[in-house]
């Protein structure tokens, strides 16, 4: 099977931005926070609470996915479409920020940050870097209210699957999401580690996922909840993720990071990856048992490592 033309592209865009990266200032000095700040003021929205209405089953994927989220301090929701209209889940009540994007784009002019800087940002595409420029929002006035916990989310998140959880997978993986021990938790990745079902070769160092002693994840679906170390960065996308800032700074290690959110940005940072994704962009769903299934379960079968292992 040969690598599909996304895959193809998407390790084009790896070389390139890592090849870069050396040459790259920090997103603190082309935006500065202040900026971000001030933008904040313009593309955040509070929701009315009638559109908490949504209540999953029991120990279903949905409802685990909403109970993690809910335990940040805040949830930071990026929307286009459904800024005003988004259902929301009831356990998610007054937590809710919608990062309206139009809002974001207006004040942040990620045209003008892309004409003044056209050789220093790794990626060229103006949606690309749109999209970062929301997310740092988001993080600066995160920062800016003293959160200690955030979580990130795109509008379009689906469920991937409709199966069950025990009691005791839920209650260790929240406990896990409570403590101080992470800096980024990521419940959706496409991984670009392998691109096809014919590669042979071993895990690149730095993308060996090391299991995380004491929390068992829903292993009858194959899920796995383990810590890259930083500069994987084939481990893409940034649909739903959670911040910690912790003892660590893990706020302004991001505000002052560089590249590309679902790609640079976020893996120079040490993460927490649970896998398979909880949630999947609709873009993905029908191709979750084609090229992007296939790509996961290769990363999952040649670089999750038992801690005995490690």
């Amino acid at each position: 099977m040969m690598p599909s033309t996304k895959a193809t592209l998407c390790l084009f865009a790896i070389a390139y931005a890592t090849r870069l990266q050396s040459a790259t200032p920090p997103w603190s000095k082309l935006v500065p926070v202040q900026t971000l700040e001030k933008c904040a003021q313009e593309a955040l929205m509070v929701p009315d609470d009638n559109r908490y209405s949504v209540t999953p089953a029991s120990n279903s994927t949905e409802m685990v996915g909403h109970t993690l989220l809910a335990q940040a301090d805040a949830i930071y929701i990026m929307c286009m479409q459904k800024c005003s209209t988004m259902p929301l889940p009831r356990i998610w009540v007054s937590k809710v920020i919608m990062v309206n994007g139009r809002g974001s784009d207006s004040c942040l002019q990620p045209e003008r940050v892309m004409k003044q800087h056209p050789d220093e940002i790794p990626d060229p595409s103006l949606h690309a870097i749109a999209v970062t420029l929301s997310h740092l929002l988001a993080v600066a006035h995160a920062k800016a209210q003293g959160h200690a916990k955030i979580a990130m989310i795109e509008e379009d998140m689906q469920v991937a699957d409709d199966l069950t959880w025990s009691r005791g997978d839920v209650a260790q993986a929240l406990t896990f999401v409570g403590s101080n021990s992470w800096q980024v938790l990521r419940l959706t990745v496409q991984s670009f580690v392998y691109t096809s079902q014919g590669q042979t070769h071993t895990c690149p160092a730095r993308c060996v996922c090391k299991e995380i002693p004491g929390v068992l994840i829903d292993h009858s679906a194959g899920r796995t909840l383990c810590e890259v170390d930083a500069n994987c960065h084939e481990l893409h996308s940034t649909s739903m993720y959670m911040l910690s800032n912790g003892g660590k700074g893990t706020f302004d290690a991001v505000l002052n990071s560089m590249g590309m959110i679902d790609t640079l940005l976020i893996n120079s940072l040490p993460q927490a990856v649970l896998g398979p994704p909880l949630f999947e962009e609709p873009a993905f769903h029908a191709a979750a048992k084609g090229d992007v299934g296939t790509m996961w379960r290769l990363y999952q079968e040649r670089c999750f490592r038992k801690a005995s292992n490690v």
